[in-house]
Formats: C-alpha cells, sequence, structure tokens
C-alpha cells in the first residue's frame, strides 16, 4: 500500500496507474479538477485513532464510515477558518477488513 499528495491544476488531466501484489495493472482517470471543494486526509496517529482531516470552505461536514451498507460511526463537524477533524478508531477498521 502506498501513498501520495496530489496539488492538482486546473485544466490538466491526471491518472493514477495502480499494480497490484500478482503484477496486475490498472489505469483510473481522476475526476477533473474544480475551481472549490474539500480536501480529505487520512493521518495514522501511532495509536488507537486515524485522524481525519477536511480542509475547505467553512461549512458544516458530516463523516460517514461504513462497512458493507453497516454503518460504524457517523458525525458532523463545522470547518472553521478552513479546517476541522474527526477521529476514527482503528478497531473499526480492522473489524471491517477481518469480515
Amino acid at each position: 500500500m502506498g501513498s501520495f499528495v496530489l496539488t492538482p491544476k486546473a485544466g490538466e488531466t491526471y491518472r493514477a496507474v495502480v499494480k497490484d501484489a500478482a503484477g496486475t495493472q490498472r489505469t483510473y482517470t481522476l475526476p477533473d479538477v474544480q475551481k472549490s471543494g474539500y480536501v480529505l486526509t487520512l493521518q495514522d496517529t501511532g495509536k488507537d485513532e486515524l485522524e481525519v482531516r477536511v480542509a475547505g470552505p467553512d461549512a458544516r461536514v458530516s463523516l460517514l464510515v461504513h462497512t458493507r451498507q453497516s454503518v460504524q460511526q457517523s458525525e458532523s463537524n463545522v470547518i472553521r477558518q478552513g479546517k476541522t477533524q474527526f477521529w476514527v478508531k482503528k478497531v473499526i477498521c480492522w473489524k471491517a477488513l477481518r469480515t
């Protein structure tokens, strides 16, 4: 599993090229760049939670964590001064991966 940071430029086209463990390579076209929107960043805190950061225009935003149509966590926060954050227990994610 890898990660990357991308700051897209309007008018450019972007693709993600993904190669799985078996060596199969697939290419996915990313959505067009919009003039405004939200940035979502997931950070492993090294503890029992993941930090989900949301940046964008000041507004109320919601986070819905689900597995196979079963809601695991749902909450709302207000973006103030361009940012807010949520915390997700890792056990929720690991439980989902094991089922």
